[in-house]
């Protein structure tokens, strides 16, 4: 498959014809219509895991599977085949002995930079036994027309039941159309930016109705450098590049920080191996970076040699015979940090010692920072509040998950094996979302 049709593919088009027509406040409707969430508090709140849901997001997996657009969007298949039937059963065993039904309207506001963010968090709260209403963003991409397509389809056609609990919508930074939307929610789901999350909460609630933000965080890797040698390097750098460059970098679960574990030898000779077979993989799916977002790179990787002395910035791990060159050996920058480039696919610091403040440096587009020990107890900063996934190689996980909860650390709500960062998980931020969408009938 192609892997730069998984990066995300924004729409030429200027108008989509699957929006209806715009309603209260300059709101437009992709599905449903005002009408519709005016009467969805008259809904019924439906039990946890239903059947009748089951079927309806099983039936949205088979057209997405059997749409030929649908093959050159790795996201959308794989979305398809989350919302199976089968894997929904399996997903919902661990619920099936708790009394739990939906809470009543669920109203999520959804970013851009995950196309499909919108169609995990309406599908989770469905499965809770709720009503949705979506706020998605203005920037508009083709695996969202696809599904949107799909979807309308459905309502229209087969599951009409569905239909009068499902809102899809785009409006601009609107004030007021957030309050008006808000009116009669009784869970609140917000994906996005501090800032974003901060804006959308000062639109009130009814009294009793749940929040569940999901602000903005980032990612770390821990690899031990001895398990590393021991295996072909380019299967495990694929998975890395899913993990990173299929998003841009632009996912909270993406890694920017990878803790190196083991001797400095070990380290040293992987890490050279690691870095020239992600350069090679990057150069076969020419994949490039705007120049924007060049300078940021730059910028933070400055920024942080400041912080720490020893600091080196790389954006090659080896220096090539084409020109690059050693451009930098600044004293000023905390005692000598060492920079050399070849080319600004990757642009890497490695510090001596992570420090929590560093999380507030990273960007987008293949920008890592690195740091290494013999003991994982060496990585406590990188698990800090700001750190949501640890994915892994060569380490039990069970062994950083005690780490995390010996240490008291804030951070590190999931840990995964490397290639599965994007995978979506109904405990999301170390919350699980049925859970919370839902309430539990208490009989003694």
């Amino acid at each position: 498959m192609n892997h730069k049709t998984n990066r995300i593919e924004r729409s030429n088009a200027e108008t989509n014809n699957m929006e209806t027509t715009s309603g209260k406040d300059g709101i437009v409707y992709l599905t449903g219509s005002e009408e519709i969430y005016k009467n969805m508090h008259k809904q019924r709140p439906q039990p946890v895991f239903s059947e009748q849901t089951a079927l309806f997001l099983d039936l949205l997996s088979e057209k997405i599977r059997k749409r030929k657009e649908s093959r050159n969007y790795a996201d959308l298949i794989t979305f398809s085949f989350w919302c199976r039937k089968a894997n929904l059963l399996k997903m919902g065993e661990v619920y099936r002995s708790e009394s739990r039904i939906g809470r009543g309207v669920s109203v999520h506001f959804t970013p851009g930079n995950i196309p499909l963010l919108f169609a995990y968090s309406m599908a989770v709260a469905l499965l809770a036994g709720n009503c949705v209403v979506v706020r998605l963003s203005r920037n508009k991409t083709k695996q969202e027309e696809v599904l949107i397509e799909i979807l309308n389809e459905i309502l229209e056609k087969k599951y009409t039941f569905f239909k009068n609990r499902i809102v899809l919508c785009r409006y601009g930074h609107d004030r007021a159309a957030t309050d008006w939307l808000l009116r009669i929610c009784n869970v609140r789901v917000i994906w996005g930016s501090n800032r974003s999350v901060n804006e959308i909460r000062r639109s009130p609630l009814q009294a009793g109705a749940i929040d569940l933000p999901f602000a903005a965080r980032r990612s770390a890797a821990v690899f031990r450098s001895s398990e590393l040698r021991k295996i072909d390097m380019e299967p495990f750098v694929r998975r890395f590049y899913n993990d990173t460059f299929l998003t841009d970098q632009n996912a909270c679960s993406s890694p920017h920080v990878i803790f190196w574990l083991g001797t400095e030898e070990e380290t040293e000779e992987v890490r050279a191996k690691f870095w020239g077979s992600l350069e090679r993989l990057l150069k076969r799916t020419a994949y490039s970076v705007p120049a924007a977002v060049v300078c940021r790179k730059w910028t933070a990787a400055y920024l942080l040699a400041s912080q720490s002395d020893g600091a080196k910035i790389i954006c090659s791990d080896k220096l090539q015979s084409d020109g690059a060159k050693l451009v930098c050996s600044d004293k000023s920058q905390s005692d000598g940090a060492k920079i050399r480039c070849s080319d600004n696919r990757i642009v890497r610091v490695q510090v001596p010692r992570f420090q929590e403040k560093m999380w507030e440096a990273m960007v987008p587009c293949g920008f890592f920072v690195e740091c290494a020990g013999k003991k994982l107890t060496e990585a406590s900063a990188v698990f800090s509040k700001d750190c949501q996934t640890v994915s892994y190689f060569g380490i039990d996980p069970e062994e950083i998950s005690e780490q995390i909860i010996r240490l008291g650390c804030a951070g590190a709500d999931r840990i995964v094996p490397v290639g599965h960062t994007l995978d979506f998980s109904l405990v999301w931020d170390g919350n699980d979302m049925i859970r919370s969408m839902s309430r539990v009938i208490c009989v003694k």
